[in-house]
């Protein structure tokens, strides 16, 4: 069965070894620039944020959606069972961390890695990739000159704001007539279609 090839990033086969937030992906670990000591790769945040990073089985699963101010898993992460074709993004949650920590503990033999370690790589790896929709409208609007661009910021804006304004929108009468005083109602009140 073949990946669904728009959720991976291209693998890097250049001699340089793969870093954090950099942009490039390698195939394996040997590939990614990590902290090495005499016992094997090091416990850090730096190499568990670099693995999440750019290693290709995890380069893109997390991504941090700016609108809904939120981690999203955008992609199966790894060792996942079923059709990967089939997965759709969803919110960061706890068993994904346990699933990190498991991935952790099997490859690189990391007993004594925290949940509150593999969430801050996370986070950090999830802030390389940015969903931001509103940005992302911006960009695609068609260039335009500098007044008509202007000119239509003013209309988006004042047809939105118009809705704040106490004589435009249904709610905003209520609520002017629910701040009225005692000694105001009286004067509020013929204004103010409200059933009593």
């Amino acid at each position: 069965m073949e990946p669904n090839k728009l959720q991976h990033t291209a693998v890097d086969t250049s001699k340089k070894p793969v870093e954090f937030g950099d942009g490039r992906v390698a195939p394996n670990l040997e590939h990614l620039k990590l902290d090495v000591s005499k016992d094997g790769i090091v416990k850090s945040l730096s190499n568990m944020v670099t693995i999440l990073d750019g290693l290709s089985c995890w380069s893109g699963v997390f991504a941090f959606d700016e609108l809904a101010e939120q981690i999203m898993v955008l992609r199966p992460l790894p060792n996942s069972r079923g059709n990967p074709n089939f997965h759709n993004p969803r919110p960061l949650r706890d068993e994904d961390i346990s699933t990190v920590k498991i991935w952790l503990n099997r490859k690189l033999k990391w007993a004594t890695v925290t949940g509150s370690d593999i969430f801050d790589a996370i986070q950090l790896a999830a802030r390389e990739r940015i969903i931001s929709p509103i940005r992302h409208y911006l960009e695609g609007q068609p260039d335009r000159e500098v007044d008509a661009a202007r000119d239509f910021t003013t209309e988006v804006w004042n047809k939105h704001s118009s809705l704040r304004r106490a004589g435009e929108h249904q709610e905003a009468r209520r609520y002017s007539y629910l701040a009225c005083s005692q000694r105001e109602i009286a004067e509020c009140a013929p204004h103010t279609p409200i059933a009593r």
